[in-house]
């Protein structure tokens, strides 16, 4: 059979026995970087991720809507002592956990490939990383699961975002319900048409940046999200300071702020013993804590874009990370449960928002706030879902390719390995493959598949029409390049778009 190293040769030697133009466009041939890449920008492969980029992109993906609950989890596990403890430990675990996670995609064999060019954009994903740990079974088990999550995540920020909207969508219906007193909807307590398209409004603005392929761009759009998220904090602080301290609120204080304090689960339920009902109330607060640093699907894509990604400098990325979303949720969790003690029930909502009056002009602000930490957020929870599809979709092209080389050989068909599928081939014929067919006759079909087979082949199979034939290929891969980035990038933005809407 016919390697690849063995068929250049022939392909020289066949080249230099016929004419001079043949010797220069076979050469053409040996240089797939001036070829292929002559049309394309080069630095879309290039690493281009910041320490300022990477920390912006994780704290995005870790905070949002759901420090909504983190008051009430707070209330419940002991605001004062056990909540705290158990925010850090969590924060610990999941600081070591995303250490462990890029040990072991620099461990792989195609981490191995990526550390040799640091240069170069990593292609390590979180299926690579558990293939190689437990197997090809469990690699589509976790595409699944964070294709699942991804989507869970849009489609609860999709809820939140509405909810968050409603003083918009309220002064919409209002306005075009010119004072009949209706709400639209016959008094029912499902969202009106105003309150979908305030939310699909900011959806379709947020579309063009969920189309983007390097979460590197989003970058200022994390920044902006962080200073959204860190308003409305500093709003909800505000007012609970009003709450425990000001004298404006003597009257619907319930108690001391001291005196409010818990160290430990807390509870009024008088139908079950004591120590049941603690554990029950630390349990429902555990996945919230828990929930909040969620991040782990998209620290792979952030450390295969982060600029010379050595271990000091990816370790200052992810535990800086995790430790000022740490010191944000400890603030905020405290703060926003002691508002609980002026509430009337004297417990603070599983959404703190709704612990405020509607008309509470400064927490108007905070929500509009955390409407826009929400929209921001979006992307970078389609840009995973979506990389699990494009690689979905490429294990069936992958398999479909694989069932026509089976076919072809059965039906006599040769196929000689040049060039790697993914324009890795060593002799710069990307991914077209030679191919021909024996026929009886002596003039055999030539063509090209995207198969990496090797068969039986003679050296006198590969006379002159094939080294025209790879020339006139040659002369056209430029254009094919140019078809393929464009092709790609439509894939891309199709099912990104798909995914948001």
């Amino acid at each position: 059979s016919a390697s690849g190293d063995n068929l250049f040769s022939i392909l020289k030697q066949t080249n230099d026995d016929t004419t001079t133009d043949h010797s220069v466009a076979a050469e053409s041939l040996v240089t797939p970087p001036e070829v292929l890449n002559s049309c394309n920008d080069v630095s879309k492969d290039q690493r281009q991720g910041t320490i300022k980029s990477a920390r912006f992109n994780t704290l995005a993906t870790m905070v949002g809507g759901g420090i909504l609950s983190l008051p009430l989890a707070f209330q419940q596990a002991g605001n004062g002592l056990l909540a705290p403890v158990l925010l850090i430990g969590i924060g610990a675990l999941m600081e070591y956990s995303i250490y462990f996670l890029v040990q072991a995609s620099n461990h792989s064999q195609l981490g191995k490939t990526n550390r040799a060019n640091k240069n170069t954009k990593g292609t390590v994903s979180y299926e690579t990383v558990v293939t190689e740990a437990f197997g090809s079974r469990c690699r589509y088990l976790s595409m699944v699961l964070i294709f699942t999550i991804c989507f869970g995540i849009i489609s609860a920020n999709g809820i939140i975002l509405r909810d968050m909207l409603l003083p918009l969508s309220d002064y919409l219906s209002a306005h075009n319900n010119n004072g009949n007193g209706s709400n639209g909807d016959g008094g029912s307590n499902n969202p009106t048409l105003a309150q979908n398209s305030a939310m699909l409004l900011v959806v379709l603005l947020i579309t063009p940046l969920c189309t983007l392929r390097s979460l590197t761009g989003l970058q200022n759009i994390g920044a902006l999200s962080m200073v959204s998220i860190s308003t409305l904090v500093l709003c909800i602080t505000y007012r609970s300071a009003q709450c425990n301290f000001s004298s404006e609120y003597d009257d619907v204080r319930h108690m001391h702020w001291w005196e409010y304090v818990s160290f430990v689960p807390s509870h009024d339920d008088t139908s079950s013993s004591s120590v049941a009902a603690s554990i029950h109330q630390l349990m429902n607060s555990l996945p919230v804590l828990i929930g909040g640093f969620m991040c782990h699907f998209n620290i792979l894509p952030v450390h295969n874009e982060l600029q010379d990604p050595s271990p000091k400098r990816v370790n200052r990325v992810f535990s800086t990370s995790i430790r000022c979303a740490a010191i944000l949720y400890l603030f905020l969790g405290f703060v926003g449960s002691m508002y609980g003690n002026c509430t009337e029930s004297g417990k603070i909502d599983g959404n703190v928002l709704l612990s405020f009056p509607e008309d509470d002009t400064l927490l108007m602000l905070g929500r509009g706030c955390l409407s826009l930490t929400i929209a921001f957020a979006l992307p970078l929870f389609v840009a995973p879902a979506k990389d699990v599809v494009l690689r979905a979709l490429e294990i069936y092209c992958d398999w479909r390719e694989r069932r026509l080389s089976t076919k072809q050989e059965e039906d006599g068909d040769a196929i000689i390995e040049v060039g790697g599928g993914k324009g890795d081939g060593e002799y710069g014929l990307g991914s077209s493959t030679l191919i021909f067919t024996n026929d009886t006759d002596d003039n055999p079909e030539y063509g090209h598949v995207n198969v990496l087979e090797n068969s039986d082949v003679s050296t006198h199979d590969l006379t002159e029409p094939l080294l025209d034939m790879e020339i006139d290929e040659a002369n056209g891969l430029e254009s094919r390049s140019k078809d393929d980035g464009s092709n790609d990038s439509m894939k891309h933005t199709i099912i990104s778009i798909t995914i948001l809407w």
